[in-house]
């Protein structure tokens, strides 16, 4: 039976599962595109991060919005992605008065492991309406291959 109270308790499962890393001084536990965390650094989950693979490149979405151009640093090595920078806050008077404010702001820096190798010097990085876009394509030995069969005599 699906309901939420299963799927409550799954949650709790691996919030309990990945807690027991944190001794180790890791603060999530890598997934198959999982984010690399060392040993002793703390990770943080900002921006979110959309990864699609579309066969030929994968289309990595950043959302990060307030980000700055000059403060971005896109770089990749074998299956290795990584892309940091900084989201400014708003400069704010006095006066302003909050009752929430849930926005993050501050330097990131985010890594993760792709499942193929990718041509690095293909990669492309746009950023427009508040999203950073990544597109690696893979590397040309990870694509499919059709492989034509010849009839022996």
């Amino acid at each position: 039976m699906w309901n939420r109270e299963l799927f409550k308790e799954l949650d709790r499962f691996g919030s309990e599962f990945s807690r027991g890393f944190t001794p180790l001084g890791f603060t999530r536990f890598p997934g198959k595109f999982g984010t690399e965390l060392v040993s002793g650094q703390k990770s943080v989950s900002f921006p979110k991060v959309n990864i699609q693979d579309d066969g030929e490149k994968y289309r990595v979405h950043v959302v990060s919005p307030g980000l700055e151009a000059d403060s971005v640093k896109v770089t990749a090595q074998k299956n290795r992605l990584e892309f940091s920078g900084q989201i400014r806050s708003e400069k704010l008077s006095e006066e302003d008065q909050f009752h929430r404010t849930e926005r993050t702001v501050g330097s990131f820096q985010r890594s993760f492991r792709l499942p193929t190798d990718v041509s690095v010097d293909q990669i492309t990085a746009e950023y427009k309406d508040g999203i950073l876009s990544i597109e690696v394509p893979k590397a040309e030995q990870a694509l499919p291959r059709s492989i034509q069969v010849t009839m022996a005599n």
